[in-house]
């Protein structure tokens, strides 16, 4: 806050004029400079605060920016009158920021309770006239000329204005004023004194912050014992007004995420990248409808096939949503507020779905059999097979998403648990990327580009579009790190993954290569300065660092779990065809383990059951999140196996999942990535609103139903932020595979279309009466086939022979995104 603050008003004043309200608000912006030297300050004068020494002319300077307050209770003092003066006659012009000024960038005045006290005749009229001085120093209509808009671009020199602001007169809670104050501030005098100030604001356009009288009228408990002086938690707020006023605005011309200043500011205009990216969705359309309806453009094989353009239109569409709801002023944004209650019954309303939505696990398909129907499911599951992985993803998202939408972070116990299920994550990406290239060993370009590219594809395009970077999105780049990672340890000298021993030592000189990368200082470093010099790709070394070094090993423990688990499963296979020839040490070893397996099992199941328990006292232990991220990378594998132990302990818990979770973990990544701007909003900073049903706030008829239109607001945005991550999901593996292979999808188009014509051509085992009305009957497959083919001899010159090779070759296709992704990359940046 302190850096914002001198960013914004380095080497300026903060004037603040009238009676002790306004002093309270002095105070709380000092506050918010350095609390501890405010206290002290406070403090010191409170004890020489006696007699006519009570009230006072204050200043606090920090880091650069003077706070000054006048006590002037009656608003006539000459340091007043010499200060507005100056305003006015200074602030014809927006100013410069780059030119230092001595005068004041921001006057608060504020007062009333002591005409209502003290003036016993015409107080009214003489708050009025001091209200007049004040209101015709103002620039007219200052704030309305700068207006927060939806969309604005700004740069930091037409997004400052200094301001001379009104206070309206506080609203006592009349109570508990003393029986001095009582008898002569009353609502009556309060009334008439507001409503003059909202007259001036309607004839003079006066600067009024009615927003400090909506804080505390009619909310008792945001005043103090004395009836007359807010808490310091709401001065904290209003101090909060006035800077958002001054500074926000020049925060985001800036262009710094995250972009958690939803107020007093317009956000950034749509810029080369962004506008080019909405416009690629009306480009898509166009050949949606092209491919409808013109049917040669529809078999060119230079245009992407039908499936591939409608999962960019949707992918375009998603990003595009994104940016109005969180580059934007369309859609609400609130504060998070963290509630013990809310979390318990979301956990237990998710509890209860996950349990009520339990399942079968394998295939759902029927048999027909003489007129029967029979499903046809296998007698076991694997271990940790796709629907249980898809389950765990499901529930941990479940929680995770939660965690963030109340701001559960500050709870160290919250924490330590999702520390552990961002840990869980990158477990089932070393043990199923393990698991996969030792039993299949592919390791093919196409193998990678298909996993890197279905992970990285939304977060690739959010950053110029949303104006981040690569690494806010920071599950995607941990798990393509994890994952290159993993491949080259197994892919160098690969023909040694056939021995145990070789494979963990493998293991080992990976995981020692990576702790030295994490590590030592200065490599990181000199990666991301290399980055930065030649792609223009602004990281944080020590954020990656951080990062990466809360889960430095769990991956490994996850390679090392897939690779006993298939030696035990070879050993399994072995045992059942009668071949225990197994040679070497290691081979005997897994034959032994096969072989009590039973007992191991027991054994196992009785440990995990003391681990959970066991991790959950030791990590109550650690007193904050600093010490629990050292404890972090040496001990989050002990809760994972122990539930993956237990998860697996019986064939009925193997053969069994939850629907709802696993179809949420179907689409983990996407939610991820997309709650980002779409449920959250100011980049995580805060919460996403349509503002659908504010009316039932606004309407006094209606305010007693403004909790049940919040929480409508609340499951309208969860519906579209769910349906969208599931449209993103499917889109974003269409596109994969469209890069990765674009012969097969369109192969697979072709096929799908011969269908669609074989129908359309027979019906009931007749011809239709397409023929007899004269129409075209459906070209069959080969036709279509030799309509290609004709196509391609018909592309000559340089662009056929490009367009063939991106056709082609994979490395082709790689090379141009990675190509388009640098151009990018500079363009937004510039």
């Amino acid at each position: 806050m302190s850096k914002d603050i001198s960013s914004c008003l380095e080497s300026r004043k903060l004037v603040f004029a009238g009676d002790s309200t306004i002093r309270q608000i002095f105070w709380a912006t000092s506050k918010k400079l350095d609390a501890k030297g405010a206290e002290w300050d406070i403090s010191a004068i409170e004890a020489d605060m006696t007699g006519k020494k009570k009230h006072k002319d204050l200043t606090f300077e920090r880091f650069g920016v003077n706070l000054e307050f006048y006590w002037d209770p009656y608003l006539n003092s000459t340091k007043l009158q010499e200060k507005l003066a100056k305003y006015k006659h200074s602030t014809n012009e927006i100013r410069d920021v780059s030119q230092p000024v001595e005068d004041a960038a921001l006057i608060l005045v504020g007062g009333g309770l002591w005409h209502a006290k003290n003036l016993e005749v015409a107080p009214l009229a003489d708050f009025a006239l001091s209200m007049v001085n004040v209101v015709s120093s103002m620039r007219p209509n200052l704030i309305d000329e700068t207006p927060y808009k939806r969309f604005g671009a700004l740069n930091e020199v037409d997004s400052v204005n200094d301001l001379l602001l009104v206070a309206p007169v506080q609203v006592p809670v009349y109570e508990r004023l003393s029986p001095a104050r009582a008898t002569t501030i009353t609502s009556e005098q309060i009334l008439g004194l507001n409503n003059m100030l909202l007259e001036r604001t309607l004839q003079s356009h006066a600067q009024v912050l009615w927003s400090y009288t909506r804080m505390s009228q009619d909310r008792p408990s945001a005043l103090g014992a004395d009836g007359l002086h807010v808490m310091d938690d709401v001065a904290s707020r209003q101090a909060d007004i006035l800077l958002n006023l001054r500074c926000n605005n020049l925060i985001a011309a800036r262009g710094s995420h995250p972009y958690n200043r939803t107020c007093c500011t317009s956000y950034s205009g749509l810029g080369l990248t962004p506008g080019t990216l909405l416009a690629s969705v009306v480009a898509l359309r166009i050949c949606v409808w092209l491919l409808m309806v013109k049917k040669a453009f529809r078999r060119s094989f230079m245009i992407p096939p039908r499936s591939t353009i409608y999962a960019l239109f949707c992918l375009f569409l998603a990003v595009s949503y994104c940016f109005i709801a969180d580059r934007s002023q369309y859609l609400d944004k609130h504060q998070k507020q963290w509630n013990p209650q809310i979390f318990n019954v979301l956990m237990g309303l998710g509890f209860l779905m996950g349990v009520i939505s339990i399942r079968r696990s394998g295939p759902d398909h029927l048999k027909l059999t003489q007129g029967t129907q029979r499903s046809i499911l296998p007698l076991d599951e694997p271990f940790l097979s796709r629907h249980q992985s898809d389950e765990w993803r499901g529930w941990m998202q479940f929680v995770i998403l939660i965690y963030h939408y109340l701001g559960a972070s500050k709870v160290l116990w919250i924490y330590e648990i999702v520390r552990v299920l961002v840990a869980s994550y990158l477990f089932m990406t070393g043990f199923g990327h393990t698991f996969y290239f030792l039993k299949s060993r592919n390791y093919s370009l196409t193998r990678v580009a298909s996993v890197l590219v279905r992970v990285n594809l939304l977060s690739c395009i959010l950053p110029p579009l949303m104006e981040t970077d690569y690494l806010f999105y920071y599950f995607a780049p941990l798990v393509s790190f994890w994952y290159l990672v993993l491949y080259f340890t197994l892919r160098v000298r690969q023909n040694w993954n056939e021995s145990a021993p070789m494979v963990i030592s493998k293991i080992v000189i990976s995981a020692f290569l990576t702790t030295a990368l994490t590590r030592i200082n200065g490599i990181l470093e000199a990666i991301f300065w290399f980055l930065s010099l030649t792609c223009r790709i602004n990281w944080s070394a020590s954020e990656w660092r951080f990062r990466t070094g809360l889960d430095l090993y769990i991956v490994y423990v996850g390679m090392l779990a897939a690779a006993i688990y298939l030696a035990l499963q070879k050993a399994s296979e072995n045992s059942t065809s009668r071949k225990n020839q197994i040679i070497g040490p290691s081979g005997r070893l897994t034959v032994v383990i096969w072989s009590h397996f039973n007992f191991i099992r027991i054994a196992a199941v009785l440990l995990a059951l003391i681990f959970l328990p066991a991790f959950w006292a030791l990590t109550r232990r650690s007193p904050n999140k600093y010490d629990y991220n050292w404890w972090q990378p040496y001990i989050s594998f002990f809760p994972i196996l122990a539930f993956l132990v237990l998860r697996n302990s019986t064939q009925w818990l193997r053969n069994h999942h939850s629907a709802v979770f696993a179809r949420l973990g179907r689409m983990s990544l996407e939610t991820y990535t997309l709650q980002f701007h779409i449920w959250l909003a100011g980049d995580t900073k805060g919460l996403l609103r349509t503002g659908l049903f504010k009316w039932m706030q606004e309407s006094e008829w209606a305010a007693p139903l403004a909790s049940v239109g919040d929480t409508l607001d609340v499951i309208v945005c969860t519906m579209v932020f769910l349906g969208v991550s599931e449209y993103v999901a499917c889109a974003t593996a269409d596109v994969t595979a469209w890069i990765v292979d674009p012969g097969k999808v369109r192969k697979k188009e072709e096929s799908s279309d011969g269908l669609e014509a074989s129908r359309d051509l027979i019906s009931g085992g007749r011809i239709t009466r397409a023929k007899d009305e004269g129409a075209d009957l459906p070209r069959t497959r080969s036709d279509d086939q030799l309509q290609d083919e004709k196509e391609k001899e018909n592309v000559n010159g340089l662009w056929g022979r490009v367009a063939g090779a991106f056709e082609r070759d994979l490395r082709v296709r790689l090379g141009a995104l990675l190509l388009l992704m640098w151009i990018l990359n500079w363009v937004s940046r510039s």
